[in-house]
């Protein structure tokens, strides 16, 4: 009596089985109907009569003369489910053989791997199907599983073992109603799972368990990522957007017009490139500077910097710098330019605003407050050139008194200049053809204007007066001449009546301890060098036309003076920190 090598079916011989044919029949009906659809369950442990267990290596035996549903034919059934009645330690390897160890069987099983184990959280099951490769499953896994013991005319490589659903092709994955889907992928694998395309490179999706990343798109040939969420929400937890480094585009958010945000890695640019930015949180928005660096923030154009907001400690903290040589800060109607104490309005490149230049005020019947700006307030500040406005009456106040330019030549209207702290008088012009005139501006009394209280930068020239400044820069002059326009009451001019020439400090750390808007009288100076006594020599002198001041010296040591708070210690004058001022009146 001969059977099948796969499943037992019972090979009946020319002849055979007289009277016994339909048994065995009916019994080859029933092998076959096993194999088509029949389901086990087999504890490795103790395994069906026939085969054995020996530590994790169970030897699978189907027996030839067992028929359907006798212990030993469990090796027809179509599923098989494997179990253990304990936890056992390590992977299981079940051998799946025919009659006797040494008959390698083909057959094809839905195999679920249900095994116990203590200590390996995956039970690997290994399926044998002899010298070939073996396919493994995972714990709790099921899998078709083709087991190829015996090579056939036309058949597959003999003594394998493989998994039938290895490219699995369906057009439609759906899960039931109610349940909760699992995807589980390998641990530690750069490609743990992949979705992709047929075509070469073209990745779709990556998970790398290796190191716990999504990769969306890592094939070359994936160009476009299209969302159409209404939200991308990472609110759960923090997220960091990690780019690529040292690339000039390395994110690029953009319409299909053009770039709205560009990240350039390899200069760490972003560039925005947008008419508008609204920040429009009800709760008002906060930029926040890094403290203590010179450059926290720099706005540049294509010519170069344009504004810094320095943050560094140090004397000039808290900075906010406009660096272009032309730059205008225009404040509308009704607005305030606040400055706090002990702070400072640089307008002309320098720490302190005393010696600022303002090239045009556009007051427009307003008024610049500097009382409050430093302790020398604004005595040696100049607002040369033209004050526009509609001709009201504007006023610039501070503790101390200068003069500008502008007071006298423009705004017929009528400008004042006056004392903040209402205990001086001030310098008005009615019109455009009238002198200067003395303006009582607050509750002080009044009375002369001094020229120490008018220092400007130009020369000032009226039908009355003339005041002109000579600003030193070598100390090599020998001669000053002024042009002036004194007339007498009938409009012919005369020489002056009255001449003085000063010496005017000019700056912070001018010589022996005077301070900047000081002036000495040039009779006041001591013109001698005091170890050779060789002399200089100051002359002045005065026409119907000119003005003139003339100085010679013997040694280098030039002019000397008294110090100013000690009359026993004399100075050399530095003229650089010194200017001539000279006044002339009908």
């Amino acid at each position: 009596m001969a059977f099948s090598s796969n499943y037992q079916i019972k090979l009946i011989g020319t002849g055979d089985e007289s009277g016994t044919w339909g048994t065995s029949t009916n019994n080859n009906l029933e092998r076959i109907e096993q194999s088509l659809g029949q389901a086990v369950r087999i504890d490795v442990e103790s395994p069906p009569n026939g085969s054995t267990w020996a530590p994790n290596v169970m030897t699978w035996i189907t027996s030839d003369t067992a028929n359907v549903n006798i212990e030993g034919s469990e090796g027809r059934a179509k599923y098989v489910e494997f179990v253990s009645g304990s936890n056992l330690i390590g992977a299981v390897t079940v051998l799946v053989r025919g009659a006797t160890a040494g008959v390698l069987p083909n057959r094809i099983y839905f195999v679920t791997n249900n095994i116990n184990n203590v200590g390996n959280v995956n039970a690997k099951l290994t399926l044998d199907a002899g010298s070939g490769a073996k396919y493994v499953i995972e714990s709790g896994a099921s899998a078709l599983v083709v087991i190829n013991g015996t090579s056939v005319v036309g058949g597959l490589p003999a003594g394998r073992s493989f998994n039938a659903l290895k490219n699995l092709q369906v057009d439609t994955i759906r899960f039931p109603t109610g349940s909760i889907p699992t995807i589980t992928m390998p641990d530690n694998r750069t490609n743990a799972l992949t979705v992709e395309s047929t075509d070469t490179n073209s990745e779709f999706l990556r998970f790398d368990t290796s190191n716990n990343h999504l990769e969306i798109a890592p094939g070359s040939a994936v160009n476009n990522i299209e969302l159409r969420a209404t939200d991308i929400t990472t609110s759960t937890q923090a997220t960091a957007v990690t780019i690529i480094n040292s690339v000039a585009n390395a994110l690029d958010v953009k319409t299909a017009a053009k770039s709205l945000v560009n990240l350039n890695t390899s200069t760490d640019t972003l560039t925005l490139s947008t008419n508008t930015i609204n920040l429009d949180d009800p709760g008002g928005t906060r930029l926040t500077l890094l403290d203590g660096a010179a450059g926290a923030l720099q706005i540049f154009k294509p010519s170069g910097e344009f504004l810094r907001i320095d943050t560094n400690a140090g004397s000039n903290t808290q900075r906010l710098l406009f660096l272009q040589s032309q730059c205008d800060l225009v404040m509308q109607s009704g607005n305030i330019l606040q400055i706090g104490a002990g702070s400072t309005l640089d307008v002309d490149g320098s720490a302190t605003f005393a010696n600022a230049t303002i090239t045009t005020a556009d007051i427009n019947g307003g008024t610049i407050d500097a009382t409050n700006i430093r302790t020398s307030s604004i005595e040696s500040t100049s607002i040369g050139g033209l004050i526009t406005g509609p001709g009201a009456v504007a006023s610039v106040r501070a503790s101390t008194y200068a003069v500008p330019l502008a007071n006298y030549e423009f705004n017929a209207g009528g400008y004042v200049w006056e004392d903040s702290l209402a205990g001086r008088a001030g310098f008005t012009k009615v019109s455009a053809d009238t002198p200067v005139m003395l303006r009582q501006t607050g509750a002080g009394n009044r009375g002369f204007i001094t020229s120490s209280e008018m220092v400007t930068s130009t020369p000032v020239n009226q039908t009355g007066y003339f005041r002109g400044e000579f600003v030193f820069t070598n100390d090599n002059q020998q001669r000053v001449i002024f042009a002036h326009n004194i007339l007498d009451q009938s409009g012919v001019a005369v020489a002056p009546s009255r001449v003085e020439w000063n010496l005017v400090a000019d700056a912070e750390d001018g010589t022996g301890n005077y301070d900047v808007g000081d002036m000495i009288t040039m009779s006041s100076v001591w013109d001698t060098d005091d170890v050779t006594r060789r002399n200089a020599i100051v002359t002045t002198w005065k026409s119907t036309t000119q003005v003139g001041w003339n100085y010679y010296w013997l040694r280098t040591e030039r002019i000397r003076i008294v110090d100013k708070l000690t009359p026993t210690t004399t100075h050399v004058v530095n003229l650089a920190n010194w200017k001539i001022v000279v006044e002339a009146w009908a």
